[in-house]
């Protein structure tokens, strides 16, 4: 199956409830300052590809609230 932004947001809200958008822009942060720490430890292509993949699944959350592809955005 191909993942696309719709249905990586979709998971999320399926998985963790309705969007407040301000609480995925704190998240959002919040996962970019785990990605950046990864990096800076240099954890390793495993741990940081997890991270990206978290920070990617917030911003497709995010962006499905502004009907935005976040790919061509």
């Amino acid at each position: 199956m191909s993942e696309t932004s719709a249905t990586i947001a979709q998971w999320s809200n399926d998985t963790f409830g309705p969007v407040d958008v301000l609480d995925v822009v704190k998240r959002a942060a919040e996962e970019f300052a785990e990605l950046r720490a990864a990096v800076a430890m240099e954890d390793g292509a495993e741990k940081i590809a997890e991270e990206i993949a978290d920070v990617v699944i917030v911003l497709c959350r995010l962006a499905r609230e502004y009907d935005t592809d976040p790919l061509l955005a």
